[in-house]
């Protein structure tokens, strides 16, 4: 356990460290090994405290990936003890260098310059493991409106203690990491899901109050944990769900399994971190929305030309587009992909979305999954979500399909995981004409 005081010791000695031995200074860049370990922290605080640009790494990068990824960022060091076959990069052992910071003998300290909010402190890299690497990168102001609106979008304070069990290289990890920092709180770092039974160990031995999950391990524990999933996290304040929206029917299921836990679904991605919030404990009557913007947040809708649209209604919605002091600035050394996505300084996503009368954002999902059948529109998203209030299935997709008659040319088709037994094809198409349009069935 690490104190806020000894933290900042250690990220003090660490810049140390990195400034004296390793010549780290200002707008350099530093990838670091995301290991869920108090290292990885004062390594990421330690870059940003010189004013360099912390790079976080998948713990599993290596070999050709790991290469590929330093010769396009160059960093001035790399913290990790993944093997590296390469002369063009400063390799240093993560675990080597957090023994010397905490066993430095004399308080290592270099002068604190406040950095410029618009200089670049982090770079998020979206995918690399495959094709051209992008990276977002995040600034100084940036990551702070983000911790800003993650903090007070889930309400942590203080006296809040956060299980996160989340990959520490992705946005979603990291802006609840910084959010519980910047809110003065306490973390627990856990190395991923694999094991429930640390889980439960965690929460009771630190008698956490919150945790960060993400949409699809909510639905595997709920399956295979049953009512003891309620034994788990029903000790909890909160639970944020993110990096995904919740199934409407799920929302439902957890508000009865776990009624005394907060419930939250946040909306975000690297580009922006978390931006819409919703507080699904307090709005039951809005459960199929995403939330409602974090003040400050500017979101538009747009029709296919870009041109800005009235999006107020299912049959009216547009793609959406988002503005704000929590973007990046841009992809690394991507010009073209930052001027097709930040065109006018707003942030183009790919998702089809409206907003209601009372202000809450409602998803259809991604433009390129809806389905044009017969000259009508069909959100999968609102055919799984209706589809998924049946009691006998368990999970569903929906997608396009070749129309055999040859008629509509694309219609829906829809995939289902059976509760228990066999589905009655005939009993879930007359529930779903009781609640969708019968071009949607």
């Amino acid at each position: 356990c690490l104190t806020y005081a000894q933290l900042l010791e250690r990220v003090e000695t660490a810049a140390f460290l990195l400034h004296s031995t390793y010549e780290v200074r200002k707008k350099d860049f530093v990838m670091i090994s995301a290991l869920s370990k108090p290292g990885f922290v004062v390594f990421l605080l330690a870059a940003q405290y010189l004013g360099a640009a912390a790079v976080p790494l998948a713990k599993s990068a290596m070999g050709d990936t790991l290469c590929r990824l330093c010769s396009f960022v160059e960093p001035k060091v790399l913290i990790t003890d993944t093997r590296l076959d390469s002369s063009s990069v400063r390799k240093v052992s993560f675990a080597g260098l957090y023994q010397k910071v905490c066993s430095f003998g004399e308080h290592g300290y270099v002068g604190y310059g406040h950095p410029d909010m618009t200089d670049v402190a982090e770079i998020i890299f979206t995918t690399g493991t495959t094709g051209e690497p992008k990276g977002a990168m995040l600034s100084y102001g940036a990551l702070q409106k983000g911790a800003e609106y993650t903090r007070d979008g889930v309400h942590r304070t203080m006296d809040d203690i956060e299980l996160i069990p989340l990959p520490l290289n992705h946005s979603f990890g990291l802006r609840v990491l910084r959010a519980m920092l910047y809110a003065g709180g306490t973390v627990v770092l856990q190395n991923g899901f694999m094991f429930l039974k640390e889980t439960r160990r965690n929460i009771e031995k630190f008698g956490c109050t919150g945790i960060a999950v993400v949409p699809a391990l909510v639905e595997r524990l709920y399956h295979s944990l049953g009512m003891e999933f309620a034994h788990v996290f029903g000790v909890l304040d909160h639970m944020e769900i993110s990096a995904g929206s919740l199934s409407e029917d799920m929302k439902q299921k957890l508000l009865q399994l776990i009624p005394a836990v907060h419930i939250f679904n946040v909306w975000g991605s690297s580009e922006s971190g978390g931006v819409i919030f919703l507080d699904v404990t307090a709005h039951q009557k809005h459960l199929g929305s995403l939330g409602i913007p974090a003040e400050g947040v500017e979101i538009k809708m747009v029709d296919s030309d870009g041109r800005m649209i009235c999006a107020d209604s299912l049959e009216h919605a547009g793609r959406m587009a988002l503005r704000g002091k929590m973007l990046m600035s841009g992809y690394f050394k991507r010009d073209d992909l930052t001027a097709e996505t930040l065109p006018d300084g707003y942030l183009y996503t790919n998702d089809l979305a409206y907003r209601s009368a009372d202000g809450f954002i409602y998803m259809l999902g991604r433009a390129d999954d809806i389905i044009n059948t017969g000259g009508e529109k069909v959100a999968p998203m609102e055919v799984e979500n209706a589809a998924g209030q049946h009691p006998s299935i368990a999970a569903c997709a929906c997608i396009g399909g070749e129309d055999k008659d040859g008629k509509s040319g694309l219609v829906p088709v829809l995939y289902v995981v059976p509760a228990a037994g066999e589905i009655n094809g005939k009993e879930i198409s007359a529930f779903l004409s009781s609640r969708l349009e019968q071009y949607k069935v």
